[in-house]
């Protein structure tokens, strides 16, 4: 009777360890799985978080650009606050498209605003081109207004002819000492050159015109060679819009 009780207590000991090591097991991958479960939410609360920021350049324009495609002479650039500043290379040397954004973007700084859970539209500037008059000593394509022959060198022939063209004041001269023209021909030169006076180019400003426009989410940003390439590429030319709206 007492071995018997012996094997009975043996056995009910091992299956008690065996019951224990079951509930530990469930318990485990029980909190595995929750853990799993949980974490997306972690994370998405997480980037919900994360700032957007906006750069506080207004403007980069790129003069001189040297024989190394992306690299200049000079260039300008002005902040949201009005300020502008010039940056030029020294000697022989260039300057990049990063270069002068990483100065720009310390001198201007930067615009961070925490976003909310879903994109909600907000004013981005969009930027433009208005032509501004710009005055001009004489009138585009004017007509002669009025003449004068000077150094007779013949019968009704002279060696220059001062004139005026419509609209101003300014003198103009053709002709020079080993030249002879007829009255006639004189006039009709100087009437082809009024016609051709060129019109002065308007200087383009830069106005800001707020537009709506949905905030996008991160993404990783392209490098500024890759962003200069790809401006150029799709307009044919330096464009600072093309390439602020590629690296932003």
């Amino acid at each position: 009777m007492i071995k018997s009780k012996s094997k009975s207590k043996k056995s009910i000991s091992k299956s008690t360890f065996i019951l224990l090591g079951i509930v530990s097991f469930v318990a485990v991958a029980a909190l595995y799985i929750k853990r799993v479960m949980v974490s997306p939410k972690v994370a998405l609360i997480a980037e919900t978080s994360k700032q957007m920021c906006i750069t506080n350049i207004n403007s980069i324009s790129f003069h001189e650009e040297c024989g190394t495609p992306g690299t200049f002479k000079r260039a300008v650039y002005t902040c949201s606050n009005g300020s502008t500043a010039e940056k030029l290379a020294g000697g022989l040397n260039c300057i990049t498209y990063s270069d002068v954004l990483k100065e720009a973007q310390n001198n201007c700084g930067q615009t961070c605003v925490a976003p909310s859970p879903t994109p909600t539209p907000t004013p981005t500037p969009t930027y433009s081109t208005k032509p501004s008059a710009t005055p001009t000593a004489s009138a585009c394509g004017s007509s002669l207004s009025k003449w004068q022959f000077k150094e007779s060198c013949g019968t009704n022939m002279y060696r220059y002819i001062s004139f005026n063209c419509s609209g101003s004041t300014l003198d103009k001269v053709l002709g020079s000492p080993d030249t002879c023209k007829k009255e006639s021909n004189w006039v009709t030169d100087a009437r082809n050159t009024c016609m051709q006076t060129q019109c002065a180019s308007p200087v383009p400003t830069v106005f800001v015109s707020a537009i709506p426009k949905i905030t996008p989410p991160p993404s990783i940003r392209p490098s500024i060679y890759s962003c200069y390439r790809s401006c150029r590429q799709t307009q044919g030319r330096v464009n600072w819009a093309c390439l602020r709206k590629c690296y932003r």
